[in-house]
């Protein structure tokens, strides 16, 4: 299936298809592609969905998407929104063969998006709204890696997953040493190709189920209770 990119970068700032008007189609649009600068023509025909795409032969498809929804959620952090952080609820097994130890802990614990079963979880905070003070981007190879935000002189990484008809990238993972949460775009593919600018921010603010954590050094705040636990049980 061919990629529909929905983001093109005019005077430095990301938009989207959705805001292009139909007297800008094509190169009227004076865009560029957000990562190789190349230009982009907006295409708005009647029959395929509207999207972007290189003028000539340009880079690759797949980075230029996903350079402008990071640039796109860059944006949307600087321009003052407060970003949505789950609750840090951490899961773990209990057995009756074998018990948790500091050896196998990190393998016996996982982060939950909700408290269930409070005898198989432990809750460190609650959810709550950050309004971070600055952010940017890493890139390695010229492909974006993660989102680094600060709010109080405390680092978060910010990773994405891409909608499921862009590319599948498997597991995310942390970024570095850095406490990182990950927004779920996987299900989100036709959301953002029909959404105007507007549309897409008020989509980040409303569905917080989309933030979830992959990792959170305080997580190790819960092991001694959580071996606990776990031997009383056993």
């Amino acid at each position: 299936m061919e990629l529909r990119n929905p983001f093109g970068l005019r005077n430095n700032k990301i938009i989207l298809i959705e805001d292009i008007s139909k007297s800008e189609k094509g190169l009227q649009c004076n865009c560029v592609c957000p990562s190789c600068n190349e230009p982009f023509e907006a295409r708005m025909g009647e029959i395929r969905r509207h999207h972007f795409a290189h003028s000539g032969k340009g880079c690759d498809e797949i980075n230029a998407y996903m350079t402008g929804l990071y640039m796109l959620l860059n944006e949307f952090i600087l321009d003052g929104n407060v970003l949505h952080l789950p609750p840090l609820i951490i899961g773990f097994r209990l057995s009756d063969h074998s018990y948790i130890i500091e050896e196998n802990i990190e393998k016996n614990t996982w982060f939950c998006s909700s408290l269930i079963n409070e005898k198989n979880e432990i809750q460190l905070f609650e959810k709550t709204n950050v309004l971070f003070q600055s952010s940017h981007i890493e890139t390695s190879n010229n492909k974006p890696q993660a989102i680094i935000a600060e709010a109080n002189g405390r680092k978060l990484a910010i990773r994405i997953t891409p909608p499921n008809t862009v590319c599948k990238i498997g597991e995310v993972k942390k970024y570095k040493d850095y406490p990182t949460i990950k927004v779920d775009f996987s299900t989100s593919g036709d959301t953002i190709q029909q959404s105007k600018k507007s549309d897409f921010y008020c989509y980040l603010l409303e569905n917080n189920d989309i933030y979830k954590w992959v990792y959170n050094p305080l997580i190790k705040k819960a092991y001694p209770e959580i071996i606990k636990r776990a031997k009383s049980h056993y």
